[in-house]
């Protein structure tokens, strides 16, 4: 499961650490061109509720890189923002089939489902994203958001225990689990 942001070059066998430097040199570079020319502009736009300027760099981006996780997922952000989740969810879950166990689109499918009322399968993501990234603060609130509205009372109180615990200053947490406490 990739924790961080997703990378297409991270099963790439290598076979010295001459060929493992330039292999992450070349990442990098990739990186650094996605986020300049597509991703950080298109965060703006989608930031900026300018979600078909967004959509449309995006779109570019993908006819010249296909099967790039970081294009494929910010295009399923902006959809999501733009209110679509049908398209949201058809690239989070493209993000996927390049990169099986993203977590990332994993964590995105998750809180798409939350928005749209599907709390059990938001739950099942989230779930899915901590058995590889047990500290994912995203995934271990979703958990708990998802437990409160089903009326898992003292599931979500654990669970916001929980991340409270990991991160003593997550203030959406500790918000969170109040209200639940005021709730109940």
């Amino acid at each position: 499961m990739t924790c961080e942001a997703p990378s297409n070059f991270a099963e790439i066998p290598v076979s010295d650490s001459s060929t493992t430097i330039q292999v992450l040199s070349e990442a990098a570079k990739h990186h650094k061109l996605i986020k300049e020319r597509y991703t950080k502009p298109a965060k703006e736009m989608r930031l900026s509720s300018r979600f078909d300027e967004a959509i449309e760099l995006l779109l570019d981006g993908l006819s010249q890189f296909p099967d790039d996780s970081h294009l494929l997922c910010s295009l399923g952000e902006v959809y999501k923002c733009k209110g679509d989740m049908r398209e949201a969810m058809r690239y989070f879950r493209k993000t996927l089939r390049v990169q099986p166990r993203n977590a990332v689109a994993l964590n995105s499918i998750a809180h798409t489902h939350h928005i749209m009322g599907e709390y059990e399968k938001a739950r099942r993501c989230y779930t899915e994203v901590l058995r590889n990234c047990p500290d994912d603060r995203f995934a271990l609130t979703g958990v708990a958001q998802a437990y409160r509205v089903e009326g898992y009372y003292a599931l979500a109180r654990e669970s916001f225990r929980a991340v409270l615990e990991r991160y003593p200053t997550d203030e959406v947490a500790r918000i969170l689990l109040a209200k639940l406490e005021m709730e109940v």
